[in-house]
């Protein structure tokens, strides 16, 4: 059976330091991957764009589109500029 042997102060430090640095390099990270939205664009206006582009993409993927279906979205979407527009 091995026996482990202590590691000199001096190299445990320096193990410690270089942890330390990888540490908050990674939650350097972290922290910067919830800034993924633009200065200035208040949360509830990401999420509200977010769930249009995810309604949107379902909706598409869920089977063919006819001309009244299309018709309704466009309206919906020209309604929502609308408002965007006058706030």
């Amino acid at each position: 059976m091995r026996t482990r042997q202590a590691a000199p102060c001096g190299t445990l430090q320096s193990q410690c330091a270089t942890a330390r640095a990888d540490i908050d390099a990674l939650f350097s990270r972290i922290d910067a991957a919830g800034t993924d939205r633009p200065k200035g664009v208040p949360a509830p206006v990401v999420r509200g764009m977010e769930n249009l582009k995810l309604a949107l993409r379902l909706r598409l993927r869920s089977g063919p589109v006819d001309q009244r279906a299309a018709e309704t979205i466009a309206a919906a979407l020209d309604a929502a500029a609308q408002t965007v527009e006058r706030s």
